[in-house]
């Protein structure tokens, strides 16, 4: 079972990420995130995804915080504020794959339960994914607001 969220969802998710990026944004073709660029932004070579670099202030001023993805039996478990849905519906998670370094990762979520989302594609169990910012962090990686 795949959960959707209808239509209106994304745009507001994409709306709240315009005031967040305010203080900055991303450059592409940077070798890195410094003060000058708190989030830089690069392509991954053979993959459509990108993948999100910030400064340790720019992590603090987004609010990013983490959390480690947990397996139950056949099932991934992470906090439903992980979740976020583009605006063709698709269920995506941010994974870090290094400190400050962030990676959309497609899943499927097969139950939403309370506080938490119980997947049947997703990160491995123990990734440390991104519980809050989400937005922020997808705002980041398309350039909204930029």
């Amino acid at each position: 079972m795949r959960t959707v969220l209808p239509r209106a969802i994304p745009a507001l998710v994409l709306g709240s990420v315009l005031a967040a990026l305010a203080a900055g944004c991303t450059a592409q073709g940077a070798p890195a995130a410094s003060p000058d660029e708190p989030a830089h932004v690069e392509e991954i070579e053979g993959s459509e995804l990108k993948l999100v670099r910030l400064t340790p202030e720019a992590a603090g001023r987004l609010g990013i915080a983490t959390t480690e993805s947990v397996a139950e039996g056949t099932r991934i478990v992470v906090p439903y504020g992980a979740i976020f849905y583009d605006p063709k519906g698709a269920a995506w998670v941010y994974v870090e794959g290094a400190p400050l370094e962030y990676v959309r990762q497609e899943v499927s979520v097969d139950a939403i339960e309370g506080d938490l989302a119980r997947l049947t594609e997703g990160p491995e169990a123990g990734s440390s994914v991104v519980s809050t910012g989400v937005a922020e962090l997808y705002g980041t990686e398309f350039e909204v607001g930029h």
